[in-house]
């Protein structure tokens, strides 16, 4: 039986990932203190012990945002081209921000990530440089683009992680709320507001860095002292591992690296219109396809 969960806002939000914190460092190992040897001067008198400084061990989860459970209503037939659905989502973890090509570099020094097969897709807008193979200069903390599904699906394999599948990709940008967009009702351009996403109406030709627009999470704008999401919307469309049927299904069915059609979410900083930026809209790219409007992000099981 599925259960309905309550709105989530951001106030509680905030009070969970402020009790998340303090689970986290309650967990942080002790470190013993190194003994100590006695003063010189007077052989009576003993040094106190002082403890050497605690690290924190490295997150595995570092740089990722913890999504819990639920269940939302995915879909509306107007964007998503199909009625909607009650899908009921586990915990998971998300990247707070598109894969970097600074990030994507790092992996293919290591030899963990293969080479991007750009192909016919290599023009002005795609990020990777085949010449030097690296990073193009001064677009490091850019989204990675120009990848194909199966290139995607092994950076995040490679770390540890792995794509996420589109129920938790929408779950995660507008939650409960039903809204259109992941900062809510309103579109990505409000006259005498600020612009809340890389998109090209608001003077942006080809992607931006990560982070230069406030996060988002479950159709909430946050504050930027709280872990949120960056880019759900704009930017680069981002792969999710789910094979793109005309009728959403409340079991994923993953992609592999030949299929014709897998799913691709958020919109990009080229999208003709709003239309497209809008959390339930849903379109496909062949996996052996890239261009310079799509990227990723990885998820993580708990």
């Amino acid at each position: 039986m599925l259960f309905k969960t309550p709105k989530i806002s951001s106030a509680n939000v905030t009070a969970w990932v402020s009790f998340s914190f303090l689970i986290l460092a309650s967990c942080v190992p002790y470190a013993p203190s190194s003994k100590s040897s006695p003063s010189k001067e007077d052989p009576a008198v003993t040094t106190p012990k002082k403890d050497p400084p605690v690290t924190t061990p490295k997150d595995p989860n570092e740089a990722m945002v913890f999504i819990p459970g639920g269940t939302f209503t995915m879909g509306r037939e107007q964007f998503s081209g199909t009625p909607s659905i009650s899908v009921n989502v586990a915990s998971f973890y998300l990247d707070q921000t598109e894969v970097t090509v600074k990030d994507y570099e790092a992996c293919v020094k290591n030899k963990k990530c293969d080479l991007p097969n750009m192909g016919s897709s290599q023009d002005s807008y795609c990020l990777w440089d085949d010449k030097t193979t690296a990073a193009t200069k001064g677009k490091e903390r850019h989204p990675m683009n120009c990848v194909t599904f199966g290139e995607a699906k092994g950076y995040c394999t490679n770390q540890g992680k792995r794509l996420p599948t589109e129920m938790e990709w929408e779950y995660a940008a507008i939650g409960t709320t039903g809204d259109l967009f992941p900062w809510g009702k309103s579109g990505p351009i409000v006259i005498g507001s600020p612009a809340k996403t890389c998109y090209k109406a608001t003077d942006m030709l080809g992607t931006c860095e990560v982070k230069k627009f406030p996060p988002t999470l479950f159709g909430n704008q946050i504050p930027l002292s709280v872990p949120g999401l960056y880019d759900m919307a704009g930017n680069v469309a981002e792969w999710v591992d789910t094979k793109y049927q005309n009728m959403l299904t409340t079991v994923n069915i993953p992609c592999d690296n030949t299929d014709p059609a897998c799913v691709t979410r958020g919109g990009s900083w080229d999208s003709l219109t709003a239309f497209f930026l809008n959390s339930q809209f849903r379109t496909a790219l062949s996996a052996q396809g890239s261009n310079p409007t799509t990227g990723f992000r990885c998820a993580k099981t708990p």
